[in-house]
Parts: structure tokens; C-alpha cells; sequence
């Protein structure tokens, strides 16, 4: 499959890296220093708290034109950067699907008046990682850890076309696609779970996630923050995504405290729990 990275970020760069390993026909788009230090140095990937590092080539480039031929193009950026690019992405008419791997707790809605139902997708990048000068240090990715690509129809429903593009991204290294067929909703709740809750707390604490871990008052107040954001989305009709978030809000609160610490001082049990 002949793929476009739009964003080479620590994720961008990491998927871009494990789909070209895979067999696709991968292009990373990049600008400015990131760029050059691309051309010069290829991905450069280290794995989390180790000090071994791989370079993958994948090929770079400057620009999206509207003469692009892509058979998909996968968009790895924050909302409001992915926001401003729908104008460059819509004059694009060749390219028949367009993934977005973000939070995005509003829908759609804006992918969609862009570029038309039928060639969006929306998704989250279910890994984690940061970046060293022109090394990505990734917590996900590896043989026993795979990198997780979430996604899903604007429409709930499970295509064709879904299918077969879940199991080409799963034929990348270290990957694993998987259909989610509320994405929507899902997006929403790892909202709910990370912005209103968990990051503030992990802010109170100087940003050190063992520090948290120590920090019950600041378990505490996640977690409740945690269950009140989740209970609004359950009023306003959206089911609670992933499934086994169900079991984790009928935990007694000692349980489910001491359950968060555990994830938080252990971010690669954890991958969609922030770092620092």
C-alpha cells in the first residue's frame, strides 16, 4: 500500500518507521530542522530505557499537492495543526481516504465538510513517546509491546474499506490495527479519561508520574475526576468505549486508586497514560 505520514512527530516518525519496515510503500512529510535531520539521519528510534538505537530510511518529502497519488494518507497531529491543513488536504481529489490519529473530543464533523464522508477516518495512535534532539524514544512499538492504531467509519458502521486498510497497517512492524466501531464515543471518553482528570493531577505533581504514584490525594482526585466525566458522557447517550472501562468505574474507590497508582508508576502497562 502505498502510503502518506502527514507529521513526523515522535508518532508520525515511529509509524512512518514500522509501516516502511512492513512492506508499504511509505513517504514521511516533514518541514524545517525535522526535516534535514531526516535526510540526514533517517527515523532514528530508541526504545524507552533503552540505550540501542535503529535508524529506518524513509523517504522524506516537503509538500502535499493536489497531483499526489496515495492510496491512503494518514494524518498524525493535534486537532487544531490537523485543522489547518483540511484547505491543503481537500485540494487533493485523487487520494481516497484520509486517517486522522488525534484526540478529538468534538467528531468529525469538520474532516468531514472538508474532504466528504466517504474519504475520512477517524483513529488514535495508541502508543507513546518523545523526543531527544533527532531521536524518538518510544514506549511502544517493539515485539512484546506493538504499537496500536485505533479506528473507525464516521458512521459506526464496518466497511470493506475498513477492513482491508486495518489489516494493511497491521502488516506494519510492531503493529497492531484494530476496529473500533465507536470511535466517536471512544475518542470522547480517552478524553474524559486524560484532560479533566488525570493530566492536571499528573500537572500538580511536577509531571513526574512516580511522584503521582505517591500522591494519593492526586490518585484521588483523578479518579473522581475520572468517573464524573465519564457518567456525563453515559447521560448524553454515548457508550462507555473501551468496554472494560465498565469494570474499571464499579471498582470501589481504595481498589480503583490503587489500581491508577500502579498504572501510573508503570506507563508501559499503561500506554495511553501521559508521561513525562
Amino acid at each position: 500500500m502505498k502510503i502518506l505520514v502527514f507529521g513526523a512527530g515522535p508518532l508520525g516518525s515511529l509509524l512512518s518507521a514500522r509501516l516502511f519496515q512492513g512492506g508499504h510503500k511509505v513517504t514521511l512529510l516533514a518541514r524545517g530542522v525535522r526535516l534535514g535531520d531526516l535526510k540526514k539521519h533517517g527515523v532514528v528510534l530508541r526504545r524507552w530505557l533503552i540505550e540501542e538505537t535503529e535508524s529506518v530510511r524513509v523517504p522524506v518529502v516537503e509538500i502535499f499537492s493536489s497531483e499526489d497519488d496515495y492510496d491512503l494518507v494518514v494524518v498524525v497531529m493535534r486537532k487544531n495543526s490537523a485543522l489547518k491543513i483540511l484547505p491543503l488536504l481537500s485540494m487533493n481529489k485523487k487520494v481516497p481516504t484520509f486517517l486522522f490519529l488525534m484526540n478529538n473530543a468534538a467528531g468529525p464533523d469538520a474532516f468531514i465538510d472538508a474532504l466528504g464522508k466517504d474519504r475520512v477516518m477517524m483513529g488514535f495512535p495508541g502508543a507513546a513517546g518523545y523526543r531527544e534532539g533527532h531521536t524518538i524514544v518510544h514506549l511502544n512499538g517493539s515485539p512484546n509491546r506493538p504499537a496500536g492504531i485505533i479506528m473507525g467509519e464516521v458512521d459506526e458502521g464496518i466497511s470493506t474499506r475498513l477492513e482491508k486498510i486495518v489489516q494493511e497497517l497491521g502488516k506494519g512492524l510492531n503493529i497492531k490495527a484494530v476496529i473500533e466501531m465507536h470511535m466517536d464515543a471512544w475518542s470522547k471518553y480517552h478524553v474524559a479519561l486524560l484532560f479533566p482528570s488525570l493530566v492536571p493531577a499528573l500537572y500538580l505533581c511536577g509531571n513526574d508520574n512516580l511522584r503521582m504514584s505517591r500522591t494519593r490525594d492526586a490518585l484521588v482526585l483523578a479518579w473522581r475526576g475520572i468517573r464524573e466525566g465519564f457518567s456525563i458522557l453515559k447521560k448524553l447517550g454515548y457508550p462507555v468505549r473501551p468496554k472494560y472501562m465498565k469494570r474499571f468505574l464499579l471498582m470501589p474507590e481504595p481498589l480503583a486508586v490503587s489500581f491508577l497508582g500502579m498504572l501510573i508508576k508503570n506507563p508501559p502497562i499503561a500506554p495511553h497514560v501521559p508521561v513525562k
